[in-house]
């Protein structure tokens, strides 16, 4: 009996220690929540990536933008390979952003409290960050094997960008999907 009793105690003691753990390993999901809208260059790539970035980091969940949350507004304009992002807060003026595409977002990431995207999440060749921009943004209807070779290529060069091969997964599953519609 006296067995059973240490037993159920070291037991006890095991799953307060297993619950502490996973309390501070995995902290409850974040419950602030964010609505972003970008308008003008690579638009719905840069609020692809902006979404990745922010619930990546924990700090907010991202939602619709008619859902009634704080707003994050976000202007983009591409001059030559560098990107300009202008915008607001929940109405309070944001100091603009420049640079290339990955010193533009990690300065954006900063006055918003996040940590800068690494090269898992943009590249840092303006170049490679522009296509990946372009590829994270397409729509539904958008695929072919130019953007899927390109895609192929964007990967080939930055083969540890999460990102792109996002992007290439998605481009390749949505040409899979046409090819067995269109075979039937």
């Amino acid at each position: 009996m006296r067995r059973l009793g240490w037993g159920l105690a070291l037991l006890a003691a095991a799953g307060a220690g297993l619950l502490l753990w996973r309390l501070r390993r995995f902290p409850d999901p974040p419950r602030t929540r964010l609505a972003i809208r970008v308008s003008g260059d690579a638009a719905p790539g840069l609020q692809a990536l902006l979404q990745d970035l922010a619930e990546s980091q924990g700090r907010w969940v991202v939602v619709p933008a008619e859902a009634p949350a704080p707003q994050l507004h976000l202007r983009a304009r591409r001059e030559g390979s560098n990107l300009t992002l202008t915008g607001d807060l929940d109405g309070a003026p944001l100091p603009p952003c420049a640079g290339t595409p990955a010193e533009a977002l990690a300065a954006l990431a900063g006055r918003l409290g996040l940590r800068p995207p690494g090269p898992t999440l943009l590249p840092g060749a303006p170049d490679r960050a522009w296509d990946l921009l372009d590829l994270a943004g397409r729509s539904q209807d958008e695929t072919s094997r130019d953007l899927l070779r390109r895609a192929e290529a964007l990967v080939a060069a930055e083969p540890r960008c999460a990102e792109a091969r996002l992007a290439l997964a998605t481009l390749e599953t949505r040409f899979l999907v046409e090819r067995v519609d269109a075979d039937t």
